[in-house]
């Protein structure tokens, strides 16, 4: 980033958050799209949007234009009709009756009377707001007079002349035609209706969008621009004949990426000098200064919106194999599960990244990092999931999902999601799939493609349900799930703490089998994706592992040079740990390159390395594999006395631990080889017997000692059980001593 004053440009981005144009319009800010246009138009009665998508705004703002031209100039469209919009319902003007009036009214109203309402009360609007002049009937006088208010008093008589209230509003059309004028009455706040009573707001907003659907085909002047939310637009609930003909005549106020970035770039340009030194730096961005109507940014292809994000994100969220786009990543968290993004929402979640920066006090880097996106991607959640539990009180059925885990079964959350949430009000008596296909529809739910059920980013941190990260690691590394891989790049920038904190460990069982079994190509790809994800969560240990085990793999296919630069990357990362436990597994197996690669003095350095390693570390018990491999080395440079003297410390070792079979097998080969080089092959015989019998394993089925020896089969299986008796007798320790008369007559391992 280039020198410009961090301090004012994380309060310029601190600020978005005050940008909900739901709340206060600027023509400053709002970003006009080609949504927007649409709407506008005439043929348009709907305006649907999820709630932050902006209807509010567009709905303050073309009610605020008095100059049909300014209006054309703003929204850059000479298509737009010259109409004068008339605020015909909304929140906070006191022309209006008071919701908690018409909730009142309505349980003893008929539909006709709902109607009469909204015919009469469109009409009382265009003449208060003097838009049309024309005579009133002395029928509806005392309508017109009465305060707007009062129902009671005027409601009834206009109930009774509605033929009067009809005629009015055609004299008032065939004024406007007259005159060559267009009038735009629109409604707002209409989700505020019967918040307690769900069929109160349905009969309200069914009997207004019935007039308009009758109207706009009745009229061609006056029209009707109704700001509804989109679960209230469903033909479902709005349950009346030819509902589904409003769809036509609709427009979604959705939101895609460009449109989302360009609107917090408009915000932004519009802050400060400081903020809009910064986007001069965004390569291909262009800003158009519109006078009064403030900075206008525009086309933002995607290489744009990667290029302005760069300017206050890291190029990337994650590394390897989950690595991902910051201005992608940041997106995909915002999304509900029907790919919807509400521009509050990036307007939060970008102001309250800037206050993490804020609290994290850095003074150089990113303005903002991927820990302080992650913060305010938690934020965000909490304040989307509060608003849509305002929205649809059905998502207060989520709670009963607190705490489970991601992706889940579809049978676990429908048994979850059967009975009523606490506090759930007003849907108390919804159950199982309505309420699982209720919440898919509002976006809460995802369904995956093999049935189970997801919860959006933007949803599931209120909601305190994250993925199973165990399951994850493991089914992404050893079946490549797709799913599994998704819901490891959830938590990135926090990724290395998410999976420590999950018990994840850099083992699983597969790798060792492909390796012990001879899958090498299987285990490198697994490998491959281990060394990626390593990266991807910053755990320095797991690359160390992962190092490790493709420096196995490379050793067992003679590839000794490639697995020794992986040990040596492996110990340089190992020794920046300062983590023992694999500073001594990086040792040992650089000692083992190092003796396939037939350089002894070299493995024998290694091995001491790792046995004086061993010994520094309080919980390594680990001596005994050191001083085994010292003794194979010592065997290979032709000093069998040493090699005999590090395997018997190496088998006291085990016997004061917990030495499993297969372990004292290949001891006993060990010995059997160094009784092998001192020309002593029946005692190697009776050795390799011993190993074969603590464990029955091709490997020590040695012919170059059995056949040597002049053993025939059934000789040696003679053998086999003397050595077994041996075993049980002494733990094979008078077999070692007659293969080296030297020793003493009592086992040192039970000194």
């Amino acid at each position: 980033m280039s020198e410009l004053p961090r301090e004012a440009l994380l309060d310029a981005l601190s600020k978005l958050a005050a940008g909900d144009t739901d709340v206060v319009v600027s023509r400053r800010d709002f970003l006009p799209t080609p949504a927007h246009r649409r709407a506008l138009g005439l043929d348009v009665v709907v305006v649907r949007g999820a709630r932050g998508a902006g209807k509010t705004a567009l709905f303050k703002l073309a009610s605020g234009f008095r100059d049909a031209g300014d209006l054309r100039t703003f929204f850059d469209d000479e298509r737009l009709p010259d109409a004068r919009w008339v605020d015909a319902f909304s929140l906070g003007n006191l022309a209006h009756p008071d919701v908690s009036v018409l909730e009142g009214y309505a349980p003893g109203a008929s539909d006709i009377a709902l109607r009469a309402f909204w015919m009469t009360h469109l009409l009382r609007r265009l003449l208060d707001e003097g838009v049309v002049k024309v005579p009133v009937p002395d029928g509806l006088a005392a309508v017109m007079a009465a305060s707007a208010a009062d129902l009671p008093a005027w409601l009834p008589l206009a109930e009774r002349h509605l033929g009067l209230v009809n005629a009015t509003l055609d004299a008032a059309e065939r004024a406007l035609a007259s005159e060559g004028r267009y009038v735009f009455a629109a409604y707002d706040s209409l989700d505020l209706l019967g918040q307690s009573d769900h069929e109160v707001r349905r009969r309200y907003v069914s009997a207004l969008l019935v007039m308009w659907l009758s109207l706009s085909t009745r009229y061609q002047r006056l029209r009707g621009k109704v700001f509804l939310r989109e679960d209230l637009f469903d033909p479902v609930e709005l349950a009346f004949v030819d509902a589904a003909k409003l769809r036509a005549r609709s427009e979604s106020l959705d939101w895609n990426g460009e449109a989302l970035y360009r609107l917090v770039v408009r915000h932004l340009a519009n802050t400060s000098e400081e903020s809009r030194a910064l986007l001069r730096e965004v390569a291909g961005l262009t800003l158009t200064d519109r006078g009064a109507d403030g900075w206008m940014p525009g086309p933002m292809s995607d290489a744009v919106q990667r290029a302005f994000v760069l300017k206050l994100a890291p190029r990337a969220v994650g590394r390897g194999v989950l690595k991902s786009d910051a201005h992608t990543w940041i997106l995909s968290r915002l999304q509900d599960s029907q790919g919807r993004i509400t521009p509050r929402a990036l307007l939060w979640f970008l102001s309250f990244s800037a206050d993490a920066a804020v609290s994290s006090k850095r003074a150089k880097g990113a303005l903002l990092a991927a820990e302080d996106l992650l913060e305010a991607l938690k934020r965000t959640s909490r304040a989307r999931a509060n608003e849509i539990q305002e929205e649809y009180p059905i998502t207060r059925r989520m709670e009963n999902l607190r705490g489970m885990n991601l992706p889940m079964a579809r049978a676990d959350a429908l048994a979850q999601l059967q009975a009523p949430a606490k506090g759930e009000v007003g849907t108390r008596g919804a159950r199982g799939e309505l309420v699982l296909d209720e919440l898919v529809r509002v976006g809460v739910l995802r369904e995956l493609p093999d049935g189970r059920l997801d919860v959006p980013d933007i949803f599931r941190y209120f909601f305190e349900i994250g993925p199973d990260y165990a399951a994850a690691w493991k089914d992404f590394i050893e079946n490549d799930d797709p799913v599994a891989k998704y819901n490891l790049m959830r938590d990135l920038p926090m990724a290395a703490s998410v999976l420590r904190d999950a018990g994840v460990s850099s083992y699983w069982p597969k790798l060792s089998e492909g390796i012990t079994e001879g899958r090498y190509d299987e285990a490198l790809q697994k490998i491959e994706a281990m060394l990626d994800l390593a990266a991807s969560s910053n755990n320095v240990g797991w690359q160390i592992d992962g190092l490790v085990e493709r420096a196995r793999v490379r050793l067992a296919t003679a590839d000794v040079k490639a697995a020794k630069r992986d040990l040596q990357k492996a110990e340089a990362l190992a020794a920046r740990l300062n983590d023992l436990k694999r500073v001594w597994s990086v040792q040992v197996w650089s000692g083992i390159a190092e003796e396939r690669a037939r350089d002894f003095a070299s493995a024998r350095s290694r091995f001491t390395d790792a046995l004086q390693t061993a010994r520094r570390a309080p919980d390594l018990d680990e001596e005994d594999v050191a001083e085994t491999w010292l003794g194979r080395v010592a065997l290979s440079m032709g000093d069998p006395q040493t090699a005999l003297h590090h395997l018997l410390r190496s088998r006291c070792l085990r016997m004061r631990g917990t030495s499993a079979a297969l372990l004292e097998a290949h001891l006993f080969e060990d010995l059997a080889d160094v009784a092998k080089a001192t020309g002593n092959l029946v005692a190697a015989s009776r050795l390799i017997a011993l190993a074969q019998s603590r464990d029955n394993d091709p490997r020590f089925h040695r012919p170059d000692v059995i056949e040597g020896a002049g053993l025939s089969m059934a000789q040696l299986d003679a053998l086999r059980e003397e050595m077994r008796a041996a075993y049980a007798k002494d733990r094979g320790w008078s077999v070692i001593r007659a293969a080296f008369l030297d020793l003493p007559e009592k086992d040192p391992a039970l000194a």
